[in-house]
């Protein structure tokens, strides 16, 4: 999964094959990077939520963006309100 994410990585800013998509994948594989390494949890979702804006910004309303960014935010608003991070699996 980490070389899969670093080869995707390797494509942005290549206008030919870029799309706001893949900016939506990195979100949920930092995401899913928090739920498996809890002590590092909050830097990987405030990864998730970078390339997550970005994906917004480029996304015109598409509504499993939407519905991925709110349950985001959902983590991020979670952590800022716990001292202790607690994940789903």
């Amino acid at each position: 999964m980490h070389e899969a994410a670093d080869q995707l990585l390797t494509f942005v800013g290549n206008n030919d094959v870029w799309q706001y998509r893949f900016y939506d994948t990195l979100a949920y594989y930092f995401q899913r990077r928090a739920t498996l390494n809890k002590s590092r949890a909050k830097e990987a979702l405030e990864e998730a939520k970078y390339y997550m804006d970005r994906a917004w910004a480029d996304a015109h309303g598409d509504e499993e963006v939407a519905k991925h960014r709110s349950k985001l935010q959902i983590l991020l608003g979670g952590l800022e309100d716990s001292s202790h991070t607690s994940l789903p699996s």
